[in-house]
Protein backbone atom coordinates (compact mmCIF):
# COMPACT_ATOMS: atom_id res chain seq x y z
CA UNK A 1 0.00 0.00 0.00
CA UNK A 2 0.90 3.39 -0.71
CA UNK A 3 1.05 6.11 1.89
CA UNK A 4 -0.99 9.17 1.50
CA UNK A 5 0.43 12.31 3.03
CA UNK A 6 -2.33 14.76 3.80
CA UNK A 7 -0.04 17.44 5.17
CA UNK A 8 0.47 20.44 3.00
CA UNK A 9 3.91 20.55 1.44
CA UNK A 10 4.86 23.72 3.36
CA UNK A 11 4.59 21.83 6.62
CA UNK A 12 6.43 18.84 5.31
CA UNK A 13 9.77 18.54 7.15
CA UNK A 14 12.82 18.96 5.05
CA UNK A 15 15.22 16.14 4.40
CA UNK A 16 17.83 17.71 6.61
CA UNK A 17 15.51 17.88 9.60
CA UNK A 18 14.51 14.24 9.01
CA UNK A 19 18.19 13.18 9.07
CA UNK A 20 18.79 15.07 12.28
CA UNK A 21 15.74 13.45 13.88
CA UNK A 22 16.99 9.98 12.86
CA UNK A 23 20.45 10.77 14.26
CA UNK A 24 18.87 11.96 17.49
CA UNK A 25 16.75 8.79 17.63
CA UNK A 26 19.86 6.60 17.11
CA UNK A 27 21.74 8.57 19.79
CA UNK A 28 18.80 8.24 22.20
CA UNK A 29 18.51 4.48 21.54
CA UNK A 30 22.28 3.94 22.00
CA UNK A 31 22.24 5.97 25.26
CA UNK A 32 19.23 3.95 26.44
CA UNK A 33 21.05 0.68 25.65
CA UNK A 34 24.19 1.96 27.42
CA UNK A 35 22.07 2.95 30.44
CA UNK A 36 20.43 -0.48 30.58
CA UNK A 37 23.84 -2.22 30.34
CA UNK A 38 25.24 -0.06 33.15
CA UNK A 39 22.11 -0.65 35.25
CA UNK A 40 22.43 -4.43 34.77
CA UNK A 41 26.15 -4.34 35.54
CA UNK A 42 25.62 -2.33 38.71
CA UNK A 43 22.84 -4.70 39.85
CA UNK A 44 25.04 -7.76 39.24
CA UNK A 45 27.99 -6.04 40.97
CA UNK A 46 25.83 -5.15 43.97
CA UNK A 47 24.66 -8.76 44.36
CA UNK A 48 28.20 -10.10 43.88
CA UNK A 49 29.66 -7.71 46.46
CA UNK A 50 26.82 -8.42 48.92
CA UNK A 51 27.57 -12.15 48.62
CA UNK A 52 31.29 -11.53 49.14
CA UNK A 53 30.53 -9.30 52.16
CA UNK A 54 28.31 -11.98 53.69
CA UNK A 55 31.04 -14.60 53.16
CA UNK A 56 33.62 -12.30 54.73
CA UNK A 57 31.36 -11.61 57.75
CA UNK A 58 30.73 -15.35 58.21
CA UNK A 59 34.46 -16.02 57.98
CA UNK A 60 35.12 -13.23 60.48
CA UNK A 61 32.57 -14.73 62.89
CA UNK A 62 34.14 -18.19 62.58
CA UNK A 63 37.65 -16.79 63.12
CA UNK A 64 36.45 -14.72 66.06
CA UNK A 65 34.95 -17.81 67.71
CA UNK A 66 38.16 -19.76 67.06
CA UNK A 67 40.16 -16.92 68.57
CA UNK A 68 37.98 -16.88 71.70
CA UNK A 69 38.40 -20.64 72.00
CA UNK A 70 42.16 -20.33 71.63
CA UNK A 71 42.27 -17.57 74.24
CA UNK A 72 40.41 -19.83 76.69
CA UNK A 73 42.79 -22.68 75.92
CA UNK A 74 45.78 -20.39 76.34
CA UNK A 75 44.46 -19.14 79.67
CA UNK A 76 43.97 -22.70 80.86
CA UNK A 77 47.41 -23.67 79.61
CA UNK A 78 49.05 -20.75 81.39
CA UNK A 79 47.17 -21.62 84.59
CA UNK A 80 48.18 -25.28 84.38
CA UNK A 81 51.79 -24.36 83.56
CA UNK A 82 51.84 -22.03 86.57
CA UNK A 83 50.47 -24.79 88.83
CA UNK A 84 53.05 -27.26 87.50
CA UNK A 85 55.87 -24.80 88.10
CA UNK A 86 54.65 -24.17 91.65
CA UNK A 87 54.35 -27.90 92.25
CA UNK A 88 57.88 -28.48 90.94
CA UNK A 89 59.31 -25.73 93.16
CA UNK A 90 58.09 -27.32 96.38
CA UNK A 91 61.07 -28.47 98.41
CA UNK A 92 59.38 -31.54 99.80
CA UNK A 93 56.19 -32.56 98.01
CA UNK A 94 55.27 -35.18 100.57
CA UNK A 95 55.03 -32.62 103.40
CA UNK A 96 51.55 -31.55 102.34
CA UNK A 97 50.26 -35.12 102.16
CA UNK A 98 51.82 -35.92 105.53
CA UNK A 99 50.30 -32.79 107.07
CA UNK A 100 46.91 -33.63 105.63
CA UNK A 101 47.09 -37.14 107.07
CA UNK A 102 48.12 -35.78 110.47
CA UNK A 103 45.28 -33.25 110.29
CA UNK A 104 42.76 -36.02 109.57
CA UNK A 105 44.16 -38.14 112.40
CA UNK A 106 44.04 -35.30 114.92
CA UNK A 107 40.59 -34.14 113.83
CA UNK A 108 39.19 -37.61 114.56
CA UNK A 109 39.83 -36.97 118.29
CA UNK A 110 37.56 -33.90 118.35
CA UNK A 111 34.31 -34.43 120.28
CA UNK A 112 30.99 -34.00 118.48
CA UNK A 113 30.21 -30.72 120.25
CA UNK A 114 33.52 -29.14 119.19
CA UNK A 115 33.24 -26.14 116.88
CA UNK A 116 36.34 -25.31 114.88
CA UNK A 117 36.64 -21.59 114.21
CA UNK A 118 39.88 -21.67 112.25
CA UNK A 119 42.51 -24.15 111.08
CA UNK A 120 46.02 -23.36 109.90
CA UNK A 121 48.24 -26.09 108.46
CA UNK A 122 51.92 -25.22 108.13
CA UNK A 123 55.05 -27.25 107.37
CA UNK A 124 55.73 -28.56 110.88
CA UNK A 125 52.56 -27.76 112.80
CA UNK A 126 48.81 -27.50 112.74
CA UNK A 127 46.90 -24.87 114.69
CA UNK A 128 43.23 -24.79 115.63
CA UNK A 129 40.89 -22.32 117.31
CA UNK A 130 38.26 -24.48 118.97
CA UNK A 131 35.18 -24.15 121.18
CA UNK A 132 33.68 -27.00 123.24
CA UNK A 133 30.55 -26.82 125.36
CA UNK A 134 31.76 -28.49 128.57
CA UNK A 135 34.87 -29.48 130.51
CA UNK A 136 34.50 -33.20 129.81
CA UNK A 137 34.68 -32.56 126.03
CA UNK A 138 37.74 -30.41 126.64
CA UNK A 139 39.39 -33.17 128.72
CA UNK A 140 38.46 -35.84 126.19
CA UNK A 141 40.06 -33.82 123.35
CA UNK A 142 43.30 -33.08 125.21
CA UNK A 143 43.69 -36.65 126.54
CA UNK A 144 42.94 -38.13 123.11
CA UNK A 145 45.52 -35.94 121.35
CA UNK A 146 48.10 -36.50 124.11
CA UNK A 147 47.60 -40.27 124.03
CA UNK A 148 47.68 -40.52 120.23
CA UNK A 149 51.41 -39.85 119.99
CA UNK A 150 50.90 -38.01 116.68
CA UNK A 151 52.54 -34.80 117.84
CA UNK A 152 55.82 -34.05 119.58
CA UNK A 153 54.44 -30.95 121.25
CA UNK A 154 50.94 -29.61 121.94
CA UNK A 155 50.64 -25.95 122.95
CA UNK A 156 47.35 -24.86 124.53
CA UNK A 157 46.76 -21.10 124.76
CA UNK A 158 44.01 -18.55 125.22
CA UNK A 159 41.66 -20.70 127.27
CA UNK A 160 38.47 -18.72 127.95
CA UNK A 161 34.99 -19.59 129.11
CA UNK A 162 31.77 -17.96 127.90
CA UNK A 163 28.32 -19.00 128.95
CA UNK A 164 26.96 -18.94 125.39
CA UNK A 165 29.97 -20.64 123.74
CA UNK A 166 31.59 -22.77 126.39
CA UNK A 167 35.37 -23.21 126.48
CA UNK A 168 37.34 -21.52 123.67
CA UNK A 169 41.05 -22.11 123.18
CA UNK A 170 43.86 -22.35 120.65
CA UNK A 171 45.87 -25.51 119.98
CA UNK A 172 49.17 -25.54 118.16
CA UNK A 173 50.51 -29.03 117.56
CA UNK A 174 54.04 -29.68 116.26
CA UNK A 175 55.29 -32.91 114.76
Amino acid sequence: MRQVNLLPSELKPSKQVGLQIRKAEKLFISLLILYLIMLGTSFISKNFLATKLKEAMDRKSILSNELKSLVNIETSTVYIRDRIEKYNTLSDKNIELTNLKLFEDSYSYFPLDAQTESINILENNISYNISVTNISSFSHLINGLKGSGIYKEILLSGLTYRIDKGYSFSLVMSF
